[in-house]
């Protein structure tokens, strides 16, 4: 049995060794033991996720202004082991299918977004960075995109940086209307019919080669499953890749919320924003490879044969 002490993260008292529960903004519950604590943000290790009984491995880090309550977890019997620390106890399908370093860069890229709203050296840079890319994830947020209103914002990213243009401020689309039409640029979206139909009608873009991530989730689940299913971003990361569904909540529930058309943008939208983006190109990769799947395993089978084979 654990009792749980209440503590305030403006006086955190934490020495590393602890184990402590931490409720982030995203209603998550972690629970974990401090490796190194600061004024700004706390790293645990052994984490668990009790909000969706989940185990993380590695390191993950919670910064000050994402959490709501950190709490002590102390133990009255040391006889008793916490299930929670036994990691025998946890169901291995429900691990997260990232490795930590990746589920922590991903992460990070979601707080180091940058903001353009004047077309100067910042969005010069951007158009560079993505005018050379294979591949970028393309989200547009504001207004639920009715024909003849214009977006408030267009998130793009690569699979190191977001960048996200206020379209408000910027009003039309300049360079970015080439990276959008190119043909040699892969722009992954997730549900992207409506964003097509805005930059189509409104801003005369008609973006080409798209990879909507929903469609082809949509197509393999009724092959693979039977079933006959649209996922939001949220849920297609939770299906394929064990994340939390609270990870993207948020963002997801406020994808037509008005706020996206007040000025200045604020913070915890810009994040919103950013999250709607990061995950795209993983899940667009993830999905390629089982579509892929057959065909690699035919090959690879092919190629096997000639370690049998004799000299001809």
């Amino acid at each position: 049995m654990a009792l749980v002490r209440e503590i305030s993260l403006m006086a955190i008292n934490v020495k590393p060794g602890d184990r402590v529960i931490i409720e982030i903004r995203s209603l998550e519950v972690f629970e974990g033991n401090a490796e190194y604590v600061s004024p700004e943000s706390i790293e645990l290790r052994n984490i668990y996720c009790q909000t969706t009984d989940t185990q993380y491995e590695g390191n993950m880090s919670f910064y000050r202004d994402e959490v709501v309550s950190i709490a002590h977890i102390v133990d009255c019997l040391t006889n008793e082991a916490s299930s929670c620390e036994n990691e025998e106890s946890f169901d291995v399908s429900k691990k997260i299918k990232l490795s930590s370093g990746e589920f922590m860069r991903l992460k990070e890229m979601t707080l180091q977004y940058i903001f353009i709203d004047v077309f100067d050296r910042k969005f010069k840079d951007a158009v560079e960075v993505l005018s050379n890319r294979e591949s970028i994830g393309v989200v547009g947020l504001g207004n639920t995109f009715r024909r003849g209103k214009p977006l408030s914002l267009l998130v793009m990213s690569d699979f190191k940086q977001v960048y996200i243009f206020d379209l408000f401020c910027l009003v039309d689309l300049r360079n970015l209307k080439d990276i959008l039409e190119s043909e040699y640029i892969i722009k992954v979206v997730h549900e992207g019919t409506a964003l097509f139909d805005c930059l189509y009608h409104k801003y005369g873009v008609e973006m080409k080669n798209i990879f909507d991530t929903q469609v082809v989730d949509t197509i393999r689940s009724k092959e693979e499953e039977n079933i006959d299913i649209k996922r939001d971003i949220s849920q297609c990361l939770a299906h394929h890749f064990n994340f939390p569904l609270a990870l993207l909540a948020a963002a997801v529930d406020d994808i037509n919320d008005k706020t996206w058309l007040e000025r200045p943008v604020i913070k915890s939208n810009k994040i919103k924003a950013a999250q709607l983006v990061t995950y795209l190109l993983t899940l667009r990769d993830h999905l390629m490879k089982k579509i892929l799947q057959e065909y690699n395993e035919t090959t690879q089978r092919q190629y096997n044969k000639f370690k049998t084979i004799s000299d001809m």
